[in-house]
């Protein structure tokens, strides 16, 4: 077994091009001694002076090829003439919906359409993150989901909640419509019992040191490397991890681009009256890294209740276990069940959350979730 990453390299400061996923599965072929390559250099471990994803030699043949939308966003005749090559196993890693808009050039109202365009059914596997239940998706894809990498699992400490400040880390770099509702609703309950900590760290733009870790990390993630950050979340008893745009959901999948339009107009209206009926809504974006960050951490951390809104892992946190989620629509209620929760409960949720995420999304258990995937589906092809 062989297997070939095709990522778009590196882009110095100017574009979102950090493809996490493959940096988590390469970091777990690693771990498992599987030979690998790249169609170019991939991600820079600073401590050991080398790429984590080396440039293949020509003779290099794969048998396994995992390609990120970015790779042929950044490589356009070769997506306007890719073609199946059935001499392979092809694997798409789809991270977020921003990559597919650009890619195929769809909007929002064609969420619930867009997945089923030819080009995702010229690979094996699709990997999904961000999948849920409230969309229909071709039979090659699989719910996928960020986890973890080396760097998240060696700089991020895990404080005991003795140690921990009687705070809840609410600050993020963008303000999806969730966060802002999430926030609005919990602030004014919670703030009666926990500090609203929402301190930003400083920026490192001005820093363009490469042998400087932190720096290197920060550059090459696109921001998301930020040691002062981490040590906020550390220190922190609970975390908000919301992350994800709420629309209203559309009557049927086929709607014209005109109904979209409608609809995402209804939909901003209702959130205008406040209607709390959460089965009018779905939820799109919701992984995100401060979700994992703070499982790490060993903090608290609050989410949409993964069952009521249909999220979809390859296994799913535990409500009251791995994390808090709110049921519905209902902040209040779920708000009050946190102020009522005992020293106990919060240090059981602590400690239950860094090893469940260890054990099931550290880069050697997402590549051996891969692994037996692709021996299921060839087994189940012959």
């Amino acid at each position: 077994m062989t297997v070939k990453f095709y990522t778009n390299p590196y882009n110095f400061l100017n574009e979102d091009t950090y493809q996490h996923c493959s940096v988590a599965l390469a970091e777990g072929l690693v771990e498992l001694g599987i030979e690998f390559y790249g169609n170019d250099n991939y991600w820079y471990i600073n401590e050991e002076e080398r790429f984590l994803i080396q440039k293949a030699k020509d003779s290099f043949k794969e048998t396994i090829s995992i390609y990120t939308p970015d790779y042929f966003y950044h490589n356009k005749k070769i997506f306007e003439h890719f073609n199946k090559d059935d001499s392979k196993f092809n694997i798409l890693i789809y991270e977020s919906l921003s990559s597919a808009y650009r890619l195929l050039g769809k909007k929002h109202n064609q969420l619930f359409k867009m997945w089923n365009d030819p080009f995702f059914k010229k690979f094996d596997i699709v990997l999904k993150c961000h999948y849920t239940d409230k969309i229909k998706y071709p039979s090659n894809f699989y719910p996928w989901s960020f986890g973890v990498t080396n760097r998240l699992i060696n700089t991020i400490n895990y404080e005991d909640i003795t140690n921990k400040k009687n705070q809840i880390c609410s600050n993020f770099r963008h303000p999806h419509n969730l966060r802002k509702k999430a926030l609005s609703e919990l602030n004014p309950l919670l703030s009666q019992k926990y500090e609203i900590c929402d301190i930003v760290s400083s920026s490192l733009n001005d820093k363009k040191d490469f042998n400087d870790n932190n720096f290197s990390y920060w550059a090459q993630s696109y921001h998301r490397h930020d040691s002062e950050y981490f040590k906020l979340i550390s220190n922190s008893l609970f975390s908000y991890c919301f992350g994800g745009i709420i629309e209203l959901k559309p009557v049927n999948e086929n709607h014209k681009q005109y109904l979209g339009k409608l609809f995402l107009l209804l939909s901003r209206t209702l959130r205008y009256f406040n209607l709390s009926d959460a089965s009018c809504y779905y939820i799109y974006q919701y992984d995100n890294f401060r979700f994992w960050e703070s499982l790490l951490a060993g903090t608290v951390s609050l989410h949409m209740n993964f069952d009521d809104w249909g999220f979809r892992f390859p296994i799913n946190p535990i409500d009251k276990k791995h994390y808090l989620g709110i049921r519905g629509l209902d902040f209040y209620n779920s708000g009050q069940d946190l102020l009522n929760l005992s020293f106990s409960e919060i240090k059981n949720i602590s400690e239950e959350s860094r090893n469940w995420t260890l054990q099931n999304y550290s880069p050697k258990a997402v590549a051996n979730r891969l692994l037996g995937m692709i021996d299921k589906f060839k087994s189940n092809d012959k």
